[in-house]
């Protein structure tokens, strides 16, 4: 009976030490489930941290995760085509800028002072063809790639694969343009004998062009390399800039066209409509339409 007794005890102590070993077990289990969550919370909150730094073009190094940390790095946005395409914009208007310095000061003289005799000032620009030429070449790549990082057009499923290649095309055809309408209104001006008022026309409008190529191109570098909370600011004061130099092109062109309009605002407002608005109308609803 006592034999009996020893062995009921014997085997309550190890059903016992079983059930501390099994609870100690599953405490170790539970207190490593809980590091394992907490880890990971932290980790995603790195993560969504770094990704957030990396949409607004920062880069941010932690001082803890550095494997995590090399990782993302070597993930972020390739930017060397941006890099590259803006040197050589800057390169070949810092070019233009040194060697004719004087083109400039004209340039932004008569911008600035509108009062200056028209004839001179325009003798003395058009002397300087070289410079012309290349500011109104340089004008359509400008323009092109203040659309293309203004709209994403990168992204853009019609013209994603393209790519890069959409800034050249899109700047020939701004350059093609601006080119068939130069000499459409030459054309116009031979046709009812009003060359003189028609090579006015086309020197302000190619005249403001060539003041966009210079002021549109470091709102272009902001658009590509800036972080994005100046975004917005960036391309609403951008676009108040354009606006008020094509309402300085318009008022322009009335004082110019005045001769032939014979004082007729409603003619004035027709070639407003068809020739000015409508094109960039639909021009921002095939963009709109993209997007």
């Amino acid at each position: 009976m006592a034999s009996f007794a020893q062995q009921s005890d014997s085997l309550r102590r190890r059903v016992q030490d079983s059930l501390q070993l099994v609870a100690r077990a599953d405490s170790a289990r539970l207190a490593k489930h809980r590091q394992d969550s907490t880890a990971a919370a932290q980790q995603l909150k790195l993560q969504k941290a770094f990704d957030k730094a990396v949409d607004s073009n920062y880069v941010i190094r932690y001082a803890t995760e550095r494997r995590y940390d090399i990782v993302k790095l070597s993930q972020t946005p390739q930017r060397t085509p941006d890099f590259l395409i803006w040197t050589l914009v800057l390169l070949a208007l810092a070019l233009c800028r040194a060697a004719f310095p004087k083109y400039f000061s004209n340039l932004f003289r008569y911008l600035v002072n509108p009062n200056i005799n028209f004839r001179s000032v325009k003798d003395q620009l058009q002397g300087y063809s070289v410079p012309g030429l290349l500011l109104n070449i340089l004008f359509g790549f400008v323009a092109a790639l203040y659309i293309f990082y203004a709209f994403h057009l990168k992204t853009v499923p019609v013209l994603k694969p393209l790519g890069y290649w959409t800034i050249p095309l899109l700047g020939v055809a701004i350059v093609v343009l601006y080119v068939v309408k130069v000499l459409l209104v030459r054309f116009c001006g031979w046709v009812f004998k009003s060359e003189g008022v028609a090579a006015n026309y086309a020197f302000n409008v190619l005249f403001i062009n060539k003041v966009l190529a210079v002021l549109l191109t470091p709102f272009g570098v902001l658009l590509c390399f800036g972080p994005a909370g100046i975004f917005q600011p960036i391309l609403v004061f951008s676009g108040l800039i354009i606006s008020v130099l094509l309402l300085l092109r318009y008022v322009r062109t009335w004082s110019v066209g005045k001769p032939v309009l014979n004082n007729n605002y409603l003619h004035f407002f027709l070639y407003l409509c068809g020739a000015e608005i409508v094109p960039v109308a639909v021009l921002l609803k095939l963009i709109t339409h993209w997007l």
